[in-house]
């Protein structure tokens, strides 16, 4: 099982790459876990940096990464919506 601390690294690396528009960046607070899953919220690194509304990223969803293999996978609004989270 991964740690949560390796799980933030995983999960930050994915989202570096995900947006052509921002750079999005893990939100500080804690993941929700859902069996061997850890969603991570995500957002724009300017929005994190500056808490401004006009900085946020908005449609994408939070980052899961599999507590057993590592694999991460960005979430939509929807499904996180659906998902509760």
């Amino acid at each position: 099982m991964i740690e949560e601390s390796r799980a933030r690294e995983l999960a930050a690396e994915f989202a570096k790459g995900k947006s052509s528009e921002m750079e999005l960046a893990i939100a500080p607070e804690p993941p929700v876990r859902r069996g061997n899953v850890a969603y991570f919220a995500c957002q724009s690194t300017e929005f994190l940096r500056t808490g401004n509304w006009r900085d946020m990223a908005i449609g994408n969803g939070p980052v899961a990464v599999d507590l057993v293999t590592g694999e991460c996978h960005m979430l939509g609004a929807v499904e996180a919506a659906e998902m509760e989270l």
